[in-house]
This record gives C-alpha cells, structure tokens and sequence, in this order.
C-alpha cells in the first residue's frame, strides 16, 4: 500500500461481510463436508470469493477488502 498503514477491516457481522474461502486440492475425500460448510456461508454472508492465491487472499484481508473464514 506504498508505505499506508493497513488494518483489517472492523466488520463483525458475518451477514455484512465479503468472505474468502479456500479448498483443499489435496484433500478430496473432505469435499462433501467442506463445500457445506462453504453453502452455509455464502448463505449467512454478503458473497464469498475464492482466487486461488492464499496469498492475495491475505494481502485482501489486510487491506480490508474481504474477510476470510477458512
């Protein structure tokens, strides 16, 4: 953020919140149950978003630009 202090952002409320999420290519046999928990998010949340990247994820969550969850 060109030397700007970062915070992450102060929302509390699940239902008010943009969630990142992330799967596990590794571990398939996990797939039912994750991508349950995974529904019941995206249902009690704004939107979910996944990109891939563990690690943009987290520069968005530093930045206030979504929350992450799992």
């Amino acid at each position: 953020m060109n030397e700007k202090p970062i915070h992450v952002s102060e929302v509390d409320i699940m239902a008010n919140s943009l969630i990142a999420i992330g799967t596990s290519p590794y571990s398939r046999e996990n797939a039912e149950r994750m991508f349950e928990e995974i529904k019941n998010v995206f249902l009690n949340s704004q939107e979910i978003r996944r990109s891939g990247s563990a690690a943009l994820d987290l520069c968005h969550v530093a930045c206030r630009q979504i929350r992450s969850f799992f």
